[in-house]
Order: C-alpha cells, then sequence, then structure tokens
C-alpha cells in the first residue's frame, strides 16, 4: 500500500481555519474524502470524551502533497469577523484570502464554497 502526504484545512472551534499534514495510506480514495472521514472520526471521538465542550472541527479543504507541485496556487482564506454577520436576514461569515485578497461570504455553515478556489494571484502569473 502506497504512503502519500494528505495535506488538510479544518475550521477549528474559534473559527480559524488550520492546517495540517498527515501520511495517509492511499487505496484510490480521493484526498477530500479520506480528511472529510479523518474529521468525521476526530469530531466522534471528540464528543464522546467532552460532551458539549468538544473541540469540533469543520472540512476545510484537502490535497495531496504531490498535487501541490503541479504549480496549482489555492487560496488561503482566514475568517475576518469574529461574530456572524447579516444583512437583513441572511447571516453570512467573511473570508478574505491571505494570498490575493480575494473576499468571500459563507451563508450557513458550510464552508465547503472555500476549497479549491484558484487564487488570483496564479491567474495573474505572478
Amino acid at each position: 500500500m502506497e504512503k502519500k502526504i494528505l495535506i488538510g484545512k479544518y475550521n477549528d472551534s474559534t473559527g480559524k481555519i488550520q492546517q495540517e499534514e498527515l501520511e495517509e495510506n492511499y487505496i484510490g480514495e480521493s484526498a477530500e474524502e479520506i480528511y472529510k472521514r479523518l474529521i468525521r472520526d476526530f469530531n466522534s471521538e471528540e464528543k464522546e470524551r467532552y460532551g458539549e465542550k468538544a473541540d469540533i472541527r469543520e472540512f476545510v479543504f484537502a490535497e495531496w502533497k504531490d498535487e501541490q507541485s503541479k504549480g496549482i496556487i489555492y487560496c488561503d482564506f482566514r475568517k475576518t469577523n469574529a461574530g456572524t454577520l447579516n444583512e437583513g436576514r441572511r447571516f453570512f461569515d467573511r473570508f478574505v484570502c491571505e494570498k490575493c485578497g480575494r473576499v468571500k461570504r459563507v451563508y450557513g455553515i458550510n464552508s465547503g464554497v472555500l476549497k479549491n478556489v484558484k487564487c488570483r494571484k496564479q491567474e495573474d502569473g505572478q
């Protein structure tokens, strides 16, 4: 079984995006499938141990390290607001890419819209 380095990003319980590198067995699954499973397992264990005080993680992005070397640059989003913002009846969080300044709004709790966004830094050829 081949081992590969998985790069994963997740939101921690404070809303900050964290990154980690893990050595995982590659069995044909996508990096996203494997990392989502790892986060689901982590969250289950945390809830079992700590109940309401569990440090729950939310999936943001995952890729195999060798895919990074293909020259594709992805945005590195950071949440800019401390609390949820609202616009009328719509609630959202505001994220900004630290590399190119692109701004995204995330409505609800799904930050999946922030993954695999090609960075403007790449598009501009910088």
